[in-house]
């Protein structure tokens, strides 16, 4: 919870107000919303905003929690929230892991990825596969931590 986008270089905002205001990190962002599920130690994301949800895992959510976030997202187009959401909606809206999908995903994953301006908490697995796909993705820049 502690990713902070300062900026965001791709693209521009046609509505021309600045990208960052207010909470300074995702977590200070989630827990502005006053959402009664707490993020577990693993959880999914949804990076470019593309999801799909239950209605009744919609319903879960109390209905200011939604009031919240639309309110954070009318800002602006290209905005630091809209970022934070990314991050957030799987926690809000798919169902939740279970501890045995977590256990083997620890597993089977060696390292985690920190990039804070990017795809920041990915788990990755070494080996030649996870190494050619960050040279095709040009991810040279991050630094990968070993798990612990």
């Amino acid at each position: 919870f502690t990713f902070e986008p300062k900026s965001y270089r791709e693209g521009s905002t046609a509505d021309e107000v600045p990208f960052r205001v207010g909470n300074k990190t995702l977590g200070d962002f989630y827990n502005s919303l006053n959402v009664t599920r707490s993020a577990g130690s693993v959880v999914q994301v949804c990076y470019g905003g593309i999801f799909a949800a239950s209605t009744a895992n919609i319903f879960k959510q109390d209905m200011r929690v939604w009031k919240t976030i639309e309110k954070a997202l009318e800002r602006g187009d290209n905005i630091q929230e809209g970022h934070y959401m990314e991050r957030s909606w799987g926690i809000l809206l798919a169902t939740p892991l279970k501890a045995f999908q977590i256990e083997a995903m620890k597993k089977h994953s060696t390292k985690v990825r920190y990039n804070p301006l990017s795809i920041h908490g990915a788990l990755l697995r070494e080996g030649k596969e996870a190494d050619d796909e960050d040279k095709e993705y040009g991810d040279d820049e991050d630094v990968d931590q070993q798990q612990q």
